[in-house]
């Protein structure tokens, strides 16, 4: 049986897009959780900085109001340890970020410190502790960097597509 295990990094928009139930992406979401959870050995990593940047959803937002609910989904999605290893933003870390926002200025881009922070976490990982397969977002800025963190960088995706609603 082949290996389907694959070392994933996630910057915030993945996991704001769960906590948002956006329709085109929930679904994929959940089915790597699956994959992961069905005991494929993947492995989804992010940087500590997704913490802060789930904070709410939009419709808190556009109503203004909290919603206990989305305090709970986030909550929940944080406490899932065996899916979701979290980085914290060590010195190492922040070095390779701020060598990253300064190495696009040639190119005439402008990359901001939060997502520069995910770029290098990805990295720093890649390098010291497991080889990242491809980081995974759904900002349409990031793709760009690929060449310059040397990782794949696509939206989510599951390896195999699930049949729903199919019993065997």
């Amino acid at each position: 049986m082949p290996d389907n295990s694959r070392v994933l990094y996630w910057d915030s928009s993945v996991f704001l897009s769960w906590v948002n139930e956006i329709p085109s992406r929930v679904s994929i979401i959940e089915d790597i959780h699956t994959e992961i959870t069905e005991g494929n050995n993947s492995i989804v990593y992010t940087s500590v900085e997704s913490i802060v940047e789930v904070a709410n959803a939009d419709i808190e937002k556009q109503q203004q109001r909290l919603d206990p609910a989305v305090e709970e989904r986030i909550t929940n999605m944080w406490e899932d340890i065996s899916f979701i290893k979290v980085v914290d933003n060590i010195p190492h870390i922040a070095e390779i970020a701020r060598r990253l926002m300064r190495d696009t200025i040639p190119q005439g881009w402008v990359l901001k410190p939060k997502d520069a922070i995910h770029l290098a976490t990805a990295m720093w990982l890649d390098k010291n502790v497991d080889r990242i397969d491809e980081l995974h977002t759904y900002d349409t800025g990031l793709p760009k960097y690929e060449a310059m963190i040397g990782i794949p960088i696509c939206e989510p995706h599951v390896l195999q597509a699930r049949m729903k609603g199919f019993n065997v």
